[in-house]
């Protein structure tokens, strides 16, 4: 089976290269977008962050001194898991001045803090940092000497240097051991608060060592509150992650309270707006992904309906040597593996990162974030969907008859009426979402609007209905260019068009892809515009200008992949159409109308497709316009203006390109080849 499945795959490479290039291209198209969303909302989410406060970024966690036990700690470490970043334990007590020592004293109240960890956000200047209380030195009830650090605000405050003593009361004394800076006063591990390191109110702060905080002598020193002060990394804070994230922290605050406990943090809000401001960009993307998905899935049943084509005089002649269901199915079945697997999981990914960087180079954006988890299942779907359909035409064709039998004993409605029922369901999700916006949700009573994934499904389903119902006028269309034609002499147009007549298969797929690239890139051109003209008024310029440079790689690599596909197209019926000219050519067709007859079958649905596709996409654009603005960021635009110069000239470029790309097959062939061929028929 192996030698069979590599001697195939050697007579075949350039046929198979064309197919892994095909495979490739699409699984490039969806993975790429979810490499374009992960990072635009992972920047939002950043930029967002930064922008916040330290006290609202960071959680601060209040309480009595027997709340914070390990059992809290740890309950905390569950629900931030990797994002924790530190955990500072601040203790605070206020000492009032003695009334005898006031005179010496020019402040009425003293703040004593400590902080741990310390190290790594303060830098000495002067001294040391205070060492605990020394109790071998207790003479009597009275602590001794207490060292203590102030910061450099204080000492140009107060003119404190080190070594000099401040007495409050007989009970608590201290010494200055040593003067130090903040390395960062918008450090979150303060959060804001810089009462510490600076004279408010005539008070005085001062800070020891936590176990001169925490020391006894017959009753604690200091009667002071404990609380802490978590910080989180914010480069481990992923945006697929907020969600879970949030109902951790919600969960953990509810957990806090039982135990006596007060979460204060502004963390959990700034998820929540973080959420809202990415739902309308979720939806722009979804409904790329759900277009995009659409044109991939037409793509691969235009393949199986021409790979069934091309397999069954390979089967006939497995079947005529005696072989097995299985010898036959094995070999194309291997081969579909070795070509699906690279295609998706080696090809596309590496595509897809190779067009994220590139896109990330060019707008500048602070971070290029790794691709999601969600990432390799997409691959390995479309790897598993690309094998499945290069191999399930095998058992298509060994099964045609009875196929056939069954298809001709069903009602007329289950045989033909795919796209009504389509046509059908997409019509009731548009409806729906048009009058309520929401099937499975409800509308928010805020400024923020989250879709239904399920009713923003239904005008894209619905316009592929619509293309899909259009392949019924192919044949039509086609009769009536042929008995046109059929007056003109010396003309073979009613050649090609009687033959398109009586087998639409090939065309109607041409006519399904075309129709669906065209309505996408015209959306993409208009949405793009929408996003330029208003790019200024977007509350993040950096999110819209990310999105406009995806939806324009997007478009790119739809054409491109169309193209591929085309010419595989092309290049597997080909060789048939040949054949079939063969015997035109025998009854009488001239040489020099024999390029031009083979080159006419596909002109139709060129035309119908890119026409529809065109015209279903703006109606599409109407019937979306409100969920599109949104999705550009929540901004008002008065009316969207199309270009129809720029889309004149889309719909010229997408006609040529996806021409050159059906009859390149057929111009690479030599012109001597055709003629040699015609005079071998006739």
């Amino acid at each position: 089976m192996i030698r069979i499945t590599l001697r195939h795959l050697i007579r075949h490479r350039r046929l198979d290269l064309t197919i892994l290039l095909c495979l490739a291209l699409g699984s490039t198209i969806l993975i790429s977008l979810s490499g374009y969303e992960s990072v635009i909302s992972n920047q939002e989410l950043h930029q967002a962050l930064i922008s916040a406060s330290p006290a609202e970024r960071s959680l601060l966690i209040t309480g009595s001194s027997q709340t914070f036990d390990a059992i809290l700690y740890e309950d905390i470490q569950n629900s931030l898991g990797t994002a924790l970043k530190e955990r500072v334990e601040i203790r605070h007590a206020t000492l009032q001045v003695n009334p005898q020592f006031e005179a010496d004293l020019p402040f009425n109240m003293i703040d004593v803090y400590s902080f741990d960890p310390l190290a790594g956000h303060i830098r000495l200047i002067q001294g040391k940092l205070p060492e605990p209380i020394r109790l071998y030195e207790v003479v009597g009830s009275a602590p001794p000497l207490i060292e203590t650090m102030i910061s450099k605000r204080v000492a140009e405050q107060t003119g404190y240097q080190v070594g000099d003593r401040i007495t409050v009361s007989l009970y608590h004394r201290f010494k200055i051991v040593g003067i130090a800076e903040l390395l960062d006063t918008n450090d979150d591990a303060w959060g804001g608060d810089l009462s510490a390191f600076q004279v408010t109110n005539e008070t005085l702060p001062l800070i020891i060592s936590r176990s001169s905080m925490r020391t006894h002598i017959l009753r604690p020193i200091f009667l002071h509150q404990v609380s802490w002060r978590i910080t989180l990394d914010h480069e481990r804070i992923r945006s697929e992650q907020v969600g879970n994230l949030r109902l951790n922290l919600l969960n953990f605050e509810v957990q806090a309270g039982t135990k006596g406990a007060v979460l204060i943090s502004g963390l959990i809000q700034i998820l929540e707006d973080h959420q809202a401001r990415l739902s309308p960009i979720h939806t722009a993307f979804f409904l790329l992904c759900l277009q995009s998905a659409l044109i991939l899935l037409f793509a691969l049943a235009a393949l199986a309906f021409t790979r069934d084509q091309s397999s069954q005089v390979e089967l006939a002649t497995f079947s005529a040597r005696g072989a097995s269901l299985w010898q036959m199915i094995s070999p194309i079945a291997l081969k579909a593996f070795i070509i699906s697997m690279p295609a998706a999981l080696i090809c596309g990914t590496g595509l897809a990162q190779v067009l994220i960087r590139l896109w990330h180079r060019d707008i500048n954006i602070v971070a290029l974030y790794p691709f999601p988890g969600s990432t390799w299942l997409i691959s390995a779907i479309l790897a598993g969907a690309g094998w499945l359909v290069l191999t399930l035409p095998v058992l298509s064709t060994l099964n045609r008859e009875s196929v056939r039998e069954r298809l001709l004993q069903q009602p007329w409605i289950q045989r033909y009426s795919l796209d009504v029922y389509l046509f059908a369901f997409g019509s009731v999700l548009s409806w729906q979402l048009t009058q309520s916006g929401s099937l499975l949700t409800h509308q928010l009573e805020n400024d923020s609007r989250f879709f239904d994934p399920v009713l923003i499904a239904g005008p894209p389903l619905m316009l592929a209905a619509c293309i899909m119902l259009s392949i019924r006028l192919l044949p039509i269309l086609a009769r009536s260019i042929a008995r046109v034609a059929t007056h003109l002499q010396g003309s073979v147009l009613h050649l090609g068009f009687l033959r398109l007549t009586h087998n639409s298969q090939g065309a109607g797929w041409v006519l399904l892809v075309t129709g669906m690239v065209s309505a996408q890139v015209t959306l993409n051109l208009v949405f793009k515009d929408m996003l330029a003209s208003n790019l200024s008024l977007m509350p993040a310029p950096s999110l819209g200008l990310g999105l406009s440079e995806a939806i324009s790689l997007n478009s790119f690599i739809l054409i491109l992949f169309t193209c591929s596909l085309f010419f595989l197209l092309s290049l597997f019926t080909s060789q048939g159409r040949l054949e079939e000219f063969k015997v035109l050519r025998a009854l009488g067709l001239p040489a020099r109308q024999g390029r031009f007859a083979l080159n006419i079958e596909f002109l139709p649905s060129l035309l119908l497709g890119v026409a529809l596709g065109t015209i279903l996409s703006l109606g599409l654009l109407w019937m979306l316009f409100t969920y599109l603005i949104q999705a550009s960021g929540n901004i008002v635009i008065g009316q969207s203006v199309v270009d129809w110069g720029t889309l004149a000239q889309l719909d010229t470029l997408l006609l040529f390109t996806f021409g050159a790309a059906l009859l390149l097959p057929l111009i690479r062939m030599p012109a001597q080849e055709l003629w040699t061929t015609f005079q071998e028929a006739e």
